[in-house]
């Protein structure tokens, strides 16, 4: 869909003939060197010079990127009128997220949506969280014992690996030691696979190299639970069934065990540092 249409109407008075502009009418802008570094003053300095709604070009593909900034803008996108948006779109495409990661909940819109989160609720109640308690308990321990003889300590990495570990085994079973050293491994390259390869070539052969190796860690526990039902987050995924009674598929499980692992450590690593 057009959003710069949808979101022209936000802000502009008179009737919808008068509120809507061409996509070709936006301002463009050019990012700065740095941007990542500094959204925030960059997005409001183009806000002051050029109004809620501007765009510019993705330096990898050339599409346009329409941006939306403001108070009115925000409750446009995640409140008012956010069924107009796609995530399978945005980032499920355009940040290539299923080529990472795989369709899961991130990257699924309306009805999908709802009922990927409705089988994957039961490991999310208040009472099923409590059993993870002693888990982390086991893990801060685990993990913080060494920090007195090292004398110092980079704090950012060792939430990391705590918060990680938590998440690896409470989602996977993946109990901490070489096989969730492995995981992390392969998913900080999946993270961080935009800042190593230099062409899309090495990117596509990178990807295919780290899904080889996380379906080689994976797939056997998938299966596994298949043989011999669990109750952690993996074992409950494989159990799932939707409306039809169908099964989640080992391409489906892993994208969503993905997904919740950066939903799982990510912003806890940040927080917590």
């Amino acid at each position: 869909m057009d959003t710069t249409n949808q979101a022209e109407s936000m802000t502009q008075p008179g009737n919808q003939a008068e509120r809507i502009r061409s996509l070709e009418d936006l301002p463009t802008v050019t990012l700065p060197d740095g941007y990542e570094t500094s959204v925030g003053p960059t997005l409001v300095s183009f806000y002051q010079r050029y109004g809620p709604i501007f765009r510019s070009h993705s330096q990898y593909s050339g599409e346009n990127i329409v941006f939306l900034v403001g108070p009115e803008a925000n409750r446009f996108v995640l409140q008012s009128d956010r069924l107009k948006f796609s995530h399978h779109e945005g980032w499920g495409k355009f940040f290539s997220v299923i080529e990472l990661f795989g369709d899961g909940l991130l990257t699924m819109d309306g009805v999908e949506h709802d009922e990927h989160r409705r089988m994957m609720n039961p490991a999310f109640t208040v009472s099923y969280m409590d059993r993870y308690v002693p888990l982390m308990n086991r893990i801060i321990r685990e993990r913080i014992g060494a920090w007195a003889k090292q004398g110092e300590i980079d704090i950012y990495t060792e939430a990391r690996k705590i918060t990680f570990d938590v998440a690896a085994e409470a989602l996977t079973g993946l109990r901490t030691g070489p096989e969730v050293d492995q995981f992390r491994d392969i998913f900080m390259q999946m993270l961080m696979m935009g800042m190593l390869v230099n062409s899309q070539e090495e990117w596509e052969r990178r990807i295919g190299e780290l899904h080889a190796q996380l379906d080689a860690l994976l797939i056997p526990k998938i299966h596994e639970r298949r043989e011999r039902p669990t109750d952690d987050i993996l074992g409950m995924l494989v159990a799932a069934r939707d409306s039809q009674g169908r099964a989640l598929t080992d391409e489906q499980i892993i994208a969503h065990t993905n997904i919740l692992l950066v939903a799982g450590h990510e912003t806890s690593t940040s927080l917590s540092a």
